[in-house]
């Protein structure tokens, strides 16, 4: 069971959903036109061996919609390292899907003391 949250990244804020804590951090990332619930038939099984946690990108799903220009790649990831910086706290594995494979490639060349892997 997963429980939803808000997270302020300072100019915007963020939906995000999060399992019980059940092993290392597992952040999921969706792709374009997508929201944390693209992840539901995956997410029993995730849900047993890792805490999960699953994001809506700024402009998706819960999440607020920023202003004219803001959604670069640059701009997403910014709000990756941010979440996992303040709310992760610790390395995660970062599973994505389209846009949210090429978020998760550029946070860990960003900032790769953040993240374990990258699926």
């Amino acid at each position: 069971m997963l429980r939803e949250h808000i997270f302020e990244t300072g100019r915007l804020k963020l939906n995000y959903a999060v399992s019980e804590e059940s092993g290392p951090p597992l952040v999921l990332l969706h792709g374009i036109t997508q929201r944390w619930q693209s992840f539901l038939p995956i997410l029993p099984f995730l849900t047993q061996s890792w805490q999960t946690y699953a994001l809506d990108f700024r402009g998706h799903g819960k999440s607020d919609h920023a202003g004219l220009g803001q959604y670069r790649g640059e701009d997403y990831s910014a709000d990756v390292i941010a979440f996992l910086e303040q709310r992760v706290g610790k390395p995660a594995v970062l599973l994505g899907h389209s846009l949210g494979g090429m978020v998760a490639l550029y946070v860990a060349s960003q900032s790769p003391e953040l993240v374990r892997a990258v699926i």
